[in-house]
This record gives C-alpha cells, sequence and structure tokens, in this order.
C-alpha cells in the first residue's frame, strides 16, 4: 500500500512536469499551472494536501527551470516553503510509509543543498534535484518519468 501511495503521489508531481516541458521560454510561462483549477481538473474527487503541494511544487521548479536558463534563479524559501512534504495529508492516507518517508527525506535534503547551493553550482545542483525525483519516481511511480527526464539542464560549467 505504501509504495501504491507514494507511486500515485510521485505520478501527480510526474504529470506536472511533463506539462512543464517546452523549449519556448515565453510558451513556458503560460503554461505554468494555476494549482486551484489543476487540482479541480486533475482530482475531480478531492484534493488532499499532498497534491496541492505537488502542483505547487511543479509550478515552482518549473519556473525556476526557466529562471535558470536565463541565468538567474528564484528567492524561494524551498525549504520552508515544502517542509511539509512527510507530513501533508495524502489522497490515499494508507500509501504513507517507510518507502514515501525515506524517498521524502531525500528529495528534502537535496532541496536544502539546492537553496544553499552557490552559484557556480546552482545547475548542477537543481539537476540533482530532479535526479532526485527521477529515482523515486523508478522506485514507486514510472508514469512521470517521460516528464521528469525533459527537465534536466546542460551544465554550463
Amino acid at each position: 500500500m505504501r509504495i501504491k501511495s507514494f507511486l500515485v503521489l510521485s505520478l501527480c508531481f510526474l504529470l506536472a512536469f511533463l506539462n512543464a516541458c517546452n523549449d519556448s521560454t515565453n510558451e513556458e510561462k503560460e503554461e505554468i499551472l494555476d494549482v486551484s483549477k489543476a487540482v479541480r481538473i486533475n482530482n475531480p474527487n478531492k484534493q488532499s494536501e499532498l497534491s496541492v503541494l505537488m502542483r505547487t511544487l511543479y509550478n515552482d521548479t518549473k519556473a525556476e527551470r526557466i529562471l535558470l536558463l536565463t541565468g538567474e534563479h528564484s528567492a524561494i524559501d524551498w525549504t520552508s516553503k515544502y517542509e511539509n512534504l512527510l507530513i501533508a495529508k495524502q489522497t490515499d492516507e494508507s500509501n504513507k510509509g517507510e518507502v514515501f518517508d525515506a524517498y521524502g527525506n531525500g528529495f528534502l535534503i537535496q532541496l536544502k543543498e539546492y537553496q544553499n547551493t552557490s552559484e557556480k553550482e546552482r545547475i548542477s545542483n537543481y539537476n540533482r534535484l530532479i535526479t532526485n525525483c527521477k529515482n523515486c519516481h523508478e522506485a514507486y511511480c514510472p508514469g512521470p518519468l517521460v516528464v521528469i527526464n525533459k527537465l534536466p539542464l546542460k551544465d554550463l560549467n
């Protein structure tokens, strides 16, 4: 059950990232989701705290990718904004467990590293963050991998 929940969570996250993949910066800015609308469209039965958090994370990550392409980055306090990842109410609480916690904790650690990175290492650490997402989805919920695989940036260093 834990694996299924984590896979569902990961799938939602990955689907959000798939929508983010676009080569045009202008088009990417237009594609950033309105979280409230996305929740109603993609989850008509009910919205969980975790699904809303994942959609918000998708929006922030996609916006960050766009900024990185122009040599900038956001001022988001990533660790504070996503600190509730492990305790957010899931659509199906039976999916919580050790596997979800392990991948979630790994993600939060990488998120903190990204937030505190030097400018020289920013793209490398962004790519590590995306790799963390990819690893989780490979083990738990492979659906979003199509989108996640399009997110890494070429490291210019």
